[in-house]
């Protein structure tokens, strides 16, 4: 028993000690769909979905961010000057944690079975009661972005983004 309660620790430690480390996502491509930082997908020749999921400890605002400097990004890189957003949605993701705490005295019965090669006794721990406590923790933060890039003069210029100084002023805040 000590040993599992050993290894227990040791796990809930490193697991502690991992959450303390963890840092914000940082802008960058993701490695894959679905991890943290940013991809885009292409839907027709001048609109693009794009998406920028942050860790936990990722503040919303800083995800927006990323996400408007990746749609400015990908506007210059596409050979346009501004783009404008068609629709934008954040979303939390959660997870249900459980955990349970013995409470109460713990007894332990005792059997022993016995058969032609000889006698097994078996403990079996018994406890009176316990605490089960859940708890919702965040898991991420996603959001997505549908954007709509043109060039040249726009023809509602309070409605549009100028790529190249929104990325230069949000650049300059990271």
């Amino acid at each position: 028993m000590t040993i599992f309660k050993s290894l227990f620790f040791s796990s809930l430690i490193l697991l502690l000690a991992s959450c303390a480390s963890m840092q914000p996502t940082p802008y960058t491509m993701a490695p894959e769909k679905g991890d943290f930082g940013y991809t885009h997908t292409k839907l027709t020749d001048t609109k693009y979905r794009i998406t920028f999921r942050g860790n936990r400890v990722t503040d919303k605002e800083t995800i927006r961010d990323y996400t408007l400097l990746h749609a400015a990004d990908l506007t210059l890189e596409q050979g346009y000057d501004w783009f404008y957003i068609d629709n934008q949605d954040m979303e939390t993701n959660k997870k249900r944690v459980q955990t349970g705490t013995n409470v109460g005295a713990t007894t332990t019965a005792t059997s022993t079975r016995c058969g032609l090669l000889g006698c097994t006794t078996v403990h079996h721990p018994h406890y009176t009661g316990a605490i089960i406590e859940s708890e919702e923790i965040t898991k991420d933060h996603v959001n997505v972005m549908t954007v709509s890039m043109g060039k040249g003069e726009p023809t509602d210029p309070n409605r549009v983004y100028d790529a190249k100084a929104l990325a230069k002023n949000i650049r300059s805040t990271i």
